[in-house]
């Protein structure tokens, strides 16, 4: 992944958790806020709780794991926020440990949640001015 599409520095942290929803799939869980800039770009980060994962190379695994299946299946989310002239910043928390096939499944049910959410934030834009956790 290009280092202008990861999520990083402080700054960007304390403003996707200023105001993000959040989606569930299993054990995995995507934390998002969209931007009605576009210039705020797609950008992502990974994180594995040190509670869940005790040792430094299991947490790294899958990290690993979720990057690989996040850059394979990307243009599922890629596509509606550009359509849709958006900006997206989000967060993939892993909350326990997971085969990769399970993963894989997961990750891709997430990534169609997102982006039907982010579709249907056109709709709502369109019926009744833009919505409410929409944030520029």
């Amino acid at each position: 992944m290009p280092r202008e599409s990861i999520l990083k520095g402080k700054l960007e942290f304390q403003q996707l958790f200023e105001s993000s929803s959040a989606i569930h799939s299993g054990n995995l869980m995507f934390v998002y806020r969209v931007y009605t800039d576009p210039s705020k770009g797609v950008k992502v980060g990974f994180s594995t709780p040190k509670k869940t994962f005790k040792r430094a190379v299991d947490r790294n695994k899958m990290k690993r794991w979720m990057r690989e299946l996040y850059r394979i299946r990307q243009h599922l989310i890629r596509k509606s926020v550009s359509e849709k002239g958006y900006g997206l910043h989000g967060l993939f928390v892993l909350k326990k440990p997971t085969t990769f096939l399970e993963l894989e499944a997961e990750m891709h049910s997430l990534l169609e949640k997102a982006s039907a959410v982010i579709r249907s934030y056109e709709n709502s834009r369109a019926d009744s001015g833009a919505p409410h956790s929409l944030e520029s």
